[in-house]
Parts: structure tokens; sequence; C-alpha cells
């Protein structure tokens, strides 16, 4: 099935105890995220490509965006930094899904 999804200036939320916890930016396409709140994690499938997603920043329980690691994982190939950190990203084209989490080191920013 094919669901023409494209990018959209115009978010579809995701509200959980009164906080938008996801803004999807497609329209006519599918998505799914599933969130850990205690292990400050969230996966998101999509079946379009190259549209912004943003996490409400509460579930990784860190304020700094460069903590959030973003990798993308494919059916045939291994998995791959996603080239992108943080709760404000754009979904990588052609994965299957992308695994956001918060890297558990201190220290100075990794560039």
């Amino acid at each position: 099935m094919q669901t023409l999804g494209e990018p959209s200036d115009v978010p579809t939320t995701l509200t959980i105890g009164g906080r938008v916890t996801i803004a999807a930016f497609v329209m006519n396409g599918t998505w799914e995220a599933v969130v850990n709140l205690d292990r400050r994690e969230c996966r998101v499938a999509c079946d379009t490509r190259n549209v912004r997603f943003v996490v409400d920043p509460v579930v990784f329980a860190v304020a700094d965006p460069d903590r959030v690691r973003i990798t993308k994982y494919y059916s045939e190939y291994p998995p791959a930094d996603a080239g992108q950190r943080g709760w404000d990203f754009v979904y990588p084209g052609f994965a299957k899904y992308v695994h956001l989490r918060v890297d558990e080191w201190t220290g100075e920013k990794r560039h």
C-alpha cells in the first residue's frame, strides 16, 4: 500500500498528559513512535522519508540536544549513525526506523 505521504508545514501531534510528546510534519503518510521514559529513548518509524519530527525533550530528561543520539536502521544493512543529534530531526530517507537515545557520556560536546 502506498500512502502518498509528503512533508507538511503543519504537524500532526501526539499529546500525552496534556503535553505534545511528538510532532510529525507529514501528511497522508503513516508513522509510529514508541516512547520509553524509563530508558530515555524513542523509536520512530515512518513510511515517508525526509520529514521533520520533534520529540518532547522531557522524554530524554536532558537539556542538551547534542546528548540525544539518533541511529537509523535498515532492513538489509547494519544500523548507522543518522548524522544528526537531538529531538528535532529529519527522518532519514529509506530507513526502516530510527532510535533516539541519550548518550551516557559526560563532559565536552562531541563534534
